[in-house]
């Protein structure tokens, strides 16, 4: 009898792959978590109690909150999807408003819904070298919080997908002048904390009240492993730890758990492996830098995640993305016209020298254009080049609760409608437009470049080659 996930993956497993994508622990055995059903256990007597934890959870959880340097650290095996839900709950109630980056993802946007809050939109920087979102400015934060009066929290994300990492001291700063609490969507930083150099702080130590992170992203943790940590006294324990309660399954998953447990525990004790990892990265993106068709993307000082490698090419992202997989190197993922690569210390000196290698036999190879290659006028990334704020016409909760009356429309009919739904690129899940906000020019404009760019575009219907959208 087939089995299509489990024969997919020993099938997909057996090739000679290589990982420069999430989870962290790069398919690497850790230990004794190479047998999931050994440990794949239940609430069972000695083993404590997930949502009333009393002792081996509790002590893990400390000893996080220790290790992370904050008031208390709580495991979430529903991702940071659930952190996120968990912090915006914590901190606003029914019809308030949440001050919110553009770019943070679409999780941040479910929990408007769910919630029924108002949403104040603050757009970052767009990086002009990148030409994606990149940070966030404490004065553009300021001027949000000026706009709306009836904000209870801002949310920023930091570091972006791209690794660029805002200045969350001076935004938290501003934001403890007004006296509201700062939640920072750190998921791609659960790193950040151990990096002894050339690496960002961790939000964590700039001021930040509540931080998320997605222990599976950067740390040898299981797709699906996160954290919360509470890291000033700004938001009550007992008040966080029932929102991220609510949003947790009642049946958890032990092996998550050890695992998160193991992978805080390797990230602090293995100080060679860390520092060997660095000096390899710092080698390779030095390598990198020599090549004459691709190029590495460098960010600004103490302010990006060296982690990240983000390379782009004279053709577009998605060929340079096919020709790493073809070699067996496969990335994170490709945008408009550059790939994305995680690191992680659980890569060795071997797998960068590979890379490297593979790099420079495409980058020979990229130098002649294809004819029918897109030109350069169109989008490079995700998000319009000079960026736009949305018009909204109701909340994303009303424009939900509308969808029964909802209807599809070509693509190019479609400015002046209300969207009933979310656009977005998958990866990395930030919303081109939300419900309830009126489509303009300028969305309409990127949605149908990114659609030329065959970007994994969610929210859209390709309907006998017509591309339609659901309006109100």
């Amino acid at each position: 009898m087939e089995r299509p996930i489990f024969d997919t993956l020993v099938e997909y497993c057996d090739e000679e792959k290589y990982p420069w994508h999430m989870p962290g622990h790069k398919r690497q055995a850790i230990d004794v978590l190479d047998k999931p059903y050994h440990f794949d256990v239940t609430e069972v007597p000695g083993l404590d109690e997930y949502h009333t934890p009393t002792g081996i959870i509790k002590k893990a959880q400390k000893k996080a909150a220790k290790l992370y340097g904050v008031y208390d650290s709580f495991f979430l095996v529903n991702g940071s999807t659930s952190g996120i839900l968990a912090a915006v709950k914590a901190c606003c109630e029914a019809g308030e408003r949440l001050l919110l980056t553009r770019n943070c993802h679409i999780s941040v946007y479910n929990a408007i819904e769910l919630l029924r809050l108002n949403a104040g939109y603050v757009m970052p920087e767009i990086d002009s070298k990148l030409n994606v979102y990149g940070a966030v400015t404490p004065e553009a934060i300021e001027e949000g919080l000026n706009r709306w009066r009836d904000i209870s929290a801002v949310i920023v994300t930091s570091p972006t997908y791209e690794g660029v990492v805002s200045d969350i001291e001076e935004i938290a700063r501003v934001v403890h002048k007004y006296g509201k609490p700062l939640i920072v969507d750190e998921a791609h930083g659960a790193h950040l904390k151990f990096m002894p150099h050339h690496f960002p702080k961790s939000a964590i130590d700039m001021g930040a009240d509540i931080v998320i992170q997605s222990l599976h992203k950067t740390l040898p943790a299981f797709t699906q492993s996160a954290i919360i940590h509470r890291a000033s006294d700004m938001i009550k324990a007992d008040d966080l730890f029932h929102a991220v309660s609510m949003f947790q399954t009642t049946s958890p998953s032990y092996l998550l758990m050890a695992g998160m447990d193991h992978a805080i525990e390797l990230a602090v004790t293995e100080t060679e492996r860390v520092k060997s990892y660095i000096d390899d990265l710092l080698w390779l993106r030095s390598k990198l830098k020599n090549l004459n068709n691709i190029s590495l993307f460098e960010g600004d000082k103490d302010q990006y995640d060296i982690g990240k490698l983000v390379l782009s090419a004279k053709r577009d992202g998605r060929w340079l993305y096919d020709e790493l997989s073809k070699r067996g190197q496969i990335p994170e993922m490709y945008g408009g016209d550059h790939v994305l690569l995680m690191t992680t210390f659980m890569d060795e000196r071997s797998a960068f020298e590979g890379l490297l290698k593979h790099l420079s036999e495409i980058d020979g190879e990229c130098s002649l254009k294809k004819e029918d290659d897109k030109d350069d006028k169109l989008i490079r990334g995700f998000v319009p080049i000079n960026g736009f704020y949305p018009d909204t016409a109701c909340t994303i909760y009303e424009a939900v609760k509308r969808r029964s009356d909802s209807v599809y429309v070509k693509l190019q009919k479609a400015v002046g409608h209300i969207a009933a739904d979310y656009v977005y690129a998958y990866p990395p899940g930030i919303p081109i437009l939300a419900p309830g906000e009126l489509i303009t020019d300028e969305a309409l404009g990127i949605i149908i470049q990114s659609v030329d760019k065959e970007l994994n575009l969610k929210g859209i219907k390709n309907t006998n080659g017509e591309y339609i959208i659901e309006v109100l």
